[in-house]
């Protein structure tokens, strides 16, 4: 029922926000596209991020992405970024192998570290709960 005003409200931070907001990461716009691995093969595993502000403790969106990354493991390395003020649980960081990492409210610092971990595929589990998490989200 709030999609109208949700999309109005993106549209305004879209023409209110600098381009470097819309900035693309180095290693996504290198040519050498891979094939992902196939189920069960022996390839590099597919680096996967979840940022959200809402993974910390008991949080709903924090215990679907434990799950996914429990059950997809084999597959993908997962790394967490967290923003806000929510401590990471100890149950994030068993599972997410590749890294978690808690950036507060600097959203510098969340652009430097997803910039760094150069990943395949950044998942936002929600996007207007919280500034930073959906400035964050109009780039690549």
């Amino acid at each position: 029922y709030d999609l109208p005003l949700n999309k109005a409200v993106a549209d305004m931070f879209a023409s209110l926000c600098p381009k470097s907001l819309f900035e693309i990461a180095d290693h996504l716009t290198k040519n050498d596209s891979v094939a992902a691995p196939s189920p069960g093969s022996k390839g590099k595993k597919r680096r996967v991020g979840f940022v959200s502000s809402l993974i910390g403790g008991d949080e709903p969106h924090g215990q679907l992405l434990i799950d996914i990354m429990r059950s997809l493991k084999n597959l993908f390395d997962f790394y967490v970024v967290s923003t806000g003020s929510k401590p990471l649980s100890e149950e994030f960081l068993l599972h997410a192998k590749g890294g978690a990492f808690s950036v507060g409210f600097d959203e510098a610092q969340a652009r430097n570290v997803l910039k760094g971990l150069e990943l395949d595929c950044l998942v936002y589990a929600e996007s207007m709960n919280d500034p930073i998490v959906h400035f964050l989200g109009y780039q690549r």
